[in-house]
């Protein structure tokens, strides 16, 4: 997998307008240029991880979600999550044909 800088750049604008900042009170917070994040959220430029790290605090979102797009889930949630609807499945047939 691949670091996609444009989609990068689509989800940081989006998570900043659901936030209703303006890209000049991101950078405020953050301490950058309005270029310099316009730049990145068009994905023309880079990020630093200390940049994504104050992006992330300033915006309350994971870093998973900005650079990948998804929510983090731990292995452990998700394979408990496939259990716990396993057994409901099997609870629902028990339920439906009764022996």
């Amino acid at each position: 997998m691949r670091f996609d800088q444009v989609a990068f750049g689509c989800r940081l604008k989006e998570i900043r307008k659901e936030r209703g900042l303006t890209q000049e009170q991101l950078a405020a917070v953050v301490n950058m240029s309005t270029v310099h994040l316009g730049n990145i959220e068009l994905g023309k430029r880079g990020i630093s991880i200390d940049l994504l790290l104050e992006l992330s605090d300033a915006l309350n979102v994971s870093i998973d979600f900005l650079v990948r797009g998804r929510a983090y889930e731990s292995i452990q949630a998700g394979q408990l999550i496939s259990n716990i609807r396993e057994l409901l499945d099997e609870i629902e047939a028990l339920t439906q044909n009764p022996s």
